[in-house]
């Protein structure tokens, strides 16, 4: 089946030269006075953009017949993972103080792209990336694409693909913000922004720090008793330089550097008192971009690099590992008409990785080409892309559409081929390693249907997946290693409802999936561990002048944790509400969390905080 994809989408590609614009969430529309689309999205969600250069970028290639979201980053300071747990993923929080990882349409961590400015921070001996590495604050957009994208972004883009973006404005003068927070079990967090924009430039520097002791109360079921945390302190500091500079009337050069540290407890597991040990996470990374228009040519070409370490401290015996990423891409977009357009390009990762537990320091170069059509004609928008790995000679492609079919009513559909390669630790780790394991190679289906209107939106999409050789941890004797599955079926829903008027807003999301794995030819199919069946959010609000007020329902679903499928952590609902009063340069706003004290785990034997309380407080100049 996979051939057929590819063939299929291929020979189209390579045969129509009819691009397409984009729509972005639930409420996106076409611009068609716009060769090169921006995203139109209702004031409080359109991300920065300067006026005096048109802004490019792959993601209008990325994003046509599949179901896409943008995401508000608030100016809280907070980890990151604290704004997406109303966007529809679920994160695997091992510990409130652990390591957050991402699950979309019941892929694992290690099957979802994310890249930071473009630049792919999947941690290359890991394979996926820890969202409380990173904070919402200072970020200027946030971007969820649903569904596999291999043929724009490449390996792990597979259940779905996460951007993150900083750009600055011009002519803005001064920039100062700041934001604080105090809340329960000792934690506080806080951020501060200094810079100026000015007509050619734009410079500021900020930085974030969370501190949160998580000195909370949980009831440990094996004990029947009421413990105390231990061991769960989390600590995050970020600092960032970004900068922008209008070098002349056709080109801008940007440049994003940023540095993180965390030190955290990994606490201690329900039915025990032996704490898991500590670790501290330092990353750094940074992109350098430059970016040429004129007429109906635009360039633009990236330099990045990241280097992470994780020193782990169990017993007070460490544990060190160091990655490192090295990146350059060059894209070129050709406008043949306003309703044609072209986007070619080639971009190549070094990656490195090394520990103890490796027997040399393994480097791979992965270089890749792509390309993509986009077309609009009558009330249908079309895509094809298709990409080529050097280094596995693996292609991939794709096939998308968008039509109008009433008024406010758009009919979407998507096919394409996907893959992720082996991580360096899958690969190398000495104890067992696994040097002969095969890619994960697989296809995606997903039709939807959206209505678009002013006040009043909805969304509905189908999605079905198949994987060849998913690569999963098991047991070998006695310990852990890589091995490839014989096949993967993965199926399911998403559904999302957004109401807004003047006074009242609300928002539903649904997210239903199955995914059936079978570890040989013959074997039964048995769901993954760790993927719950249903996720589900709903938030209700109204404003009245100056407040905002809101509360929702966050439901997480049962998760298998064995693959037998004999265990079950069970679902929970956690209830929460907000209130928020806002001057012209300043913001206060109230949270509570958990307001039900529900007991819950998010992973097996991790406790979880019962009811919290913060206070924020933002000034922005």
């Amino acid at each position: 089946m996979r051939k057929v994809v590819n063939n299929i989408a291929l020979c189209i590609l390579l045969l129509s030269a009819e691009p397409i614009s984009a729509y972005t969430d639930l409420v996106r529309k076409i611009d068609k006075d716009s060769t090169l689309s921006s995203q139109t999205l209702p004031p409080e969600n359109i991300p920065k953009t300067d006026t005096v250069f048109v802004s490019i970028r792959r993601i209008s290639f990325a994003q046509i017949g599949r179901l896409s979201q943008e995401v508000a980053p608030t100016e809280q300071g907070a980890v990151l993972t604290q704004d997406l747990l109303q966007s529809g993923a679920f994160f695997k929080q091992y510990g409130i103080s652990g390591s957050a990882t991402i699950s979309k349409r019941g892929a694992d961590a290690t099957q979802t792209q994310v890249l930071w400015n473009g630049l792919p921070i999947n941690h290359p001996m890991l394979g996926m990336t820890d969202f409380n590495n990173f904070s919402t604050f200072g970020l200027s957009e946030l971007t969820f694409i649903d569904g596999g994208n291999s043929a724009m972004y490449g390996s792990g883009s597979v259940g779905g693909t996460v951007l993150m973006n900083h750009d600055a404005n011009f002519n803005k003068g001064k920039i100062v913000q700041a934001t604080g927070s105090i809340g329960s079990f000792n934690n506080h967090q806080y951020g501060a922004t200094l810079g100026y924009s000015g007509k050619l430039a734009a410079v500021q520097f900020s930085q974030s720090v969370v501190n949160q002791p998580n000195t909370f109360s949980f009831y440990d079921r094996h004990f029947e008793l009421k413990r105390k945390a231990v061991n769960s302190e989390f600590q995050q500091y970020i600092s960032r330089i970004l900068a922008t500079v209008q070098l002349s009337k056709y080109s801008q050069a940007k440049l994003v550097l940023e540095n993180a540290r965390m030190n955290r407890g990994l606490g201690m597991l329900s039915g025990s008192f032996n704490t898991l040990g500590n670790q501290k996470d330092v990353s750094k990374r940074g992109v350098v971009e430059y970016k040429y228009k004129k007429g109906r040519f635009a360039w633009i070409q990236k330099f990045g690099a990241s280097q992470d370490q994780i020193i782990f401290t169990q017993s007070g015996i460490p544990d060190t590992s160091h990655a490192q990423l090295r990146f350059a891409m060059s894209e070129a977009y050709f406008i043949i008409n306003p309703k044609t357009q072209i986007l070619m390009g080639f971009d190549f990762q070094q990656q490195r990785g090394n520990t103890q537990y490796y027997k040399k320091t393994q480097i791979r170069n992965l270089p890749a080409q792509f390309i993509s059509l986009r077309q609009k004609r009558n009330k249908t928008q079309w895509l094809a892309s298709a990409r080529w790995e050097w280094q596995e000679k693996i292609p991939s492609a794709g096939i998308g559409q968008e039509t109008q079919i009433r008024t406010n009513w758009v009919f979407k559909s998507d096919l394409h081929s996907s893959f992720r390669r082996a991580t360096l630790n899958d690969l190398y780790w000495a104890q067992p390693g696994n040097a002969t394991l095969k890619n994960e190679l697989g296809w995606e289906a997903e039709a939807g249907i959206a209505s678009r209107k002013s006040h009043f939106n909805w969304e509905l999409t189908l999605f079905y997946r198949e994987l060849q050789n998913p690569i999963i941890w098991m047991p070998s004797g006695g310990l852990w290693a890589a091995r490839n599955y014989h096949f993967g079926r993965y199926y399911g829903f998403q559904s999302h409802l957004q109401y807004q008027s003047i006074k009242w807003f609300a928002r539903l999301s649904t997210d239903w999936v199955r995914t059936r794995v079978q570890a040989y030819e013959r074997s039964d199919f048995l769901q993954q561990i760790f993927i719950p069946d249903l996720m589900a959010n709903i938030q209700l609000g109204m404003k009245i002048k100056n407040w905002n007020f809101a509360a929702d329902l966050a439901h997480t679903g049962n998760r298998f944790i064995q693959t037998d499928n004999e265990k079950v952590i069970p679902s929970y609902q956690l209830l929460g509400a907000q209130v928020k009063f806002t001057l012209k340069k300043q913001s206060f706003i109230l949270n509570a969390q958990n307001l039900l004290n529900t007991v819950y785990e998010n992973m097996p034997g991790r406790p979880m905080p019962g009811t919290s309380i913060q206070f924020h407080f933002n000034y922005k100049l």
